[in-house]
């Protein structure tokens, strides 16, 4: 082998090493929702189970939010720390404004831990009904070919 060759091993070898000394960034927990009440009048409010589970092997706060100007949420319990490697149960509560129109919306609900600021943001639907009554008649039809 050549001292040209040999050179050549070294430095892949070293740029092999440099690519796994950086940490490759993956979230430290994880969360999901389940639908309790999702489907309610102007004036109800909506319930889901917000689940969160801590990956990382320390305790972790976290800090749930919207981003729509539209909602106002709450959770129960208030404590949202999670000791290292546990998941939770938290009851989240989606109360419309009195501005949210009737229908099918999605409501993004951010979940950020305090300490290493990653966050999650996932979508909770929402299916607001009409207080007014169904106008509309049954009508039958018959296709005739």
């Amino acid at each position: 082998m050549g001292r040209g060759f040999k050179f050549f091993l070294l430095l892949n070898f070293l740029l092999f090493l440099l690519l796994f000394m950086y940490p490759v960034s993956a979230l430290y927990f994880d969360v999901y929702t389940d639908p309790i009440k999702d489907r309610i009048f102007l004036d109800e409010v909506a319930y889901y189970n917000l689940n969160i589970i801590n990956f990382a092997p320390v305790e972790e706060t976290y800090e749930i939010s919207t981003l729509d100007i539209g909602w106002r949420i709450s959770i129960s319990p208030l404590d949202t720390t999670l000791s290292g490697k546990a998941n939770r149960t938290f009851l989240l509560t989606v109360d419309p404004l009195t501005y949210v129109t009737v229908g099918a919306h999605d409501v993004p609900i951010k979940v950020k831990a305090t300490s290493t600021k990653e966050f999650i943001i996932d979508s909770v639907p929402v299916y607001i009904k009409s207080n007014l009554p169904d106008t509309r008649t049954y009508e039958p039809s018959i296709a005739l070919n």
